[in-house]
């Protein structure tokens, strides 16, 4: 089950929440209840950092890591 990273679009808290891919869209502020959006940190597992052999860009990644 993979780890999000989300802050509240409403107080700014920023936390994270273990959830499958099908419920992360149910993710709400704990703190207020708000509206949250999805926070990127790092490098993205599927760019060319991570497969030197594929040197192409990640060009529908979130993360924009297409470096």
């Amino acid at each position: 089950m993979p780890l999000y990273q989300f802050v509240c679009r409403q107080c700014g808290h920023a936390f994270e929440v273990l959830t499958s891919m099908e419920k992360r869209a149910d993710v709400v502020c704990p703190r207020c209840g708000g509206e949250v959006r999805r926070s990127y940190e790092g490098a993205c597992s599927f760019g060319p950092q991570k497969y030197a052999a594929r040197p192409e860009k990640c060009e529908n990644c979130p993360h924009g890591c297409g470096r």
